[in-house]
């Protein structure tokens, strides 16, 4: 019998089955390329946003509110820092919230970097603390006794350094309180960072010696007998995680909307990514995902940094360890 040509149903299924498995691959290899480009994106965005949050601190010595998650990314004042006014030309008398989105104007970068490799906007938390005006800080405040060493003490200039009592003043106050923290600490929002999962994950950074602060009377302008401090400044931590900036990964769980309306959107959170979306808490978490599968209960991306880190990045050669090479502030 002459034998038709064409093919077969078998031949048919096989040709089909082979085609789906190419197309697949294809497909799930394009998504992979693809979700590799998201990622280095929102990598190299984070590393300019912090970098700008170092620049802006080794300035002004604070850090920048959040830009109000409510403003609809259109008409002004978007793009500065809540609380600065319509043009963004005033330092806010302390932030009106603690966590929004990255005002990028105040820091001068673009607006297209405020979000993430998959288009949403970062959350950017702060300290207030460390937010204020430090030139309108009172001198009469306390603050944390890492600061008033003999690195960062010196004699008035105006008393007989021959006569007693000897009044000893600080070479920098301004930069001292973003360095090492002041009474207004003590009602803040501390900021902690968890590196493994869960409620009780491990800490990244211990919270600073709270107590500290009320055991240093009139820090910035004292008399003292030699001009040192009474507690060893090795035993207490003022160093502390004073901001993070948190992209909400693939599946953007979390993420503000980008509507203005000032609302997170309603995606399926694991649990710590919706601990990671509670605004009211001042912790995050931080820890390893897997770059190939990012798409999973947590793919939530951190950067975070402390008063040195910020003012140690870069080309500054500025350190909370060495004040002797400080600038006063303009």
């Amino acid at each position: 019998m002459r034998r038709e040509d064409g093919f077969s149903l078998v031949e048919l299924a096989v040709v089909i089955i082979v085609g789906g498995l190419v197309l697949y691959g294809a497909v799930y290899g394009a998504y992979n390329l693809m979700e590799r480009a998201s990622l280095a994106t929102t990598k190299q965005r984070m590393e300019v946003i912090y970098d700008a949050l170092a620049a802006y601190a080794q300035r002004n010595y604070r850090l920048p509110c959040p830009m109000s998650a409510a403003y609809n990314f259109r008409p002004e004042p978007f793009g500065t820092e809540d609380g600065s006014g319509n043009v963004g030309g005033n330092i806010p008398n302390g932030c009106q919230q603690e966590e929004g989105l990255i005002p990028h104007r105040t820091l001068g970068i673009p607006a297209e970097v405020i979000v993430d490799g998959w288009s949403r906007p970062f959350t950017y938390r702060v300290n207030g603390a460390f937010a204020r005006d430090t030139l309108a800080v009172a001198m009469t405040e306390e603050i944390h006794i890492n600061c008033r060493t003999r690195h960062w003490m010196e004699l008035d200039p105006n008393d007989d350094p021959n006569a007693a009592p000897v009044t000893w003043r600080n070479k920098n106050p301004y930069l001292a309180y973003f360095c090492c923290g002041h009474e207004q600490l003590v009602g803040a929002t501390p900021i902690r960072v968890r590196r493994t999962a869960g409620a009780g994950g491990q800490l990244a950074y211990l919270q600073s010696s709270i107590g500290t602060f009320d055991n240093v009377p009139d820090a910035m302008q004292t008399t003292m007998a030699d001009g040192l401090p009474a507690t060893d400044p090795a035993t207490q931590n003022s160093i502390v995680p004073v901001f993070y900036v948190l992209s909400h990964g693939s599946n953007g769980a979390g993420a503000y909307e980008y509507d203005g309306s000032g609302t997170r959107n309603a995606l399926v959170m694991g649990d710590d990514e919706a601990r990671n979306a509670n605004p009211n808490s001042g912790e995050v978490w931080d820890y390893e995902v897997n770059e190939t599968t990012m798409a999973q209960t947590f793919d939530d991306l951190v950067v975070w940094g402390t008063q040195d880190s910020l003012l140690s990045r870069g080309k500054s050669r500025m350190s909370c360890q060495a004040p002797k090479r400080f600038r006063e502030r303009p």
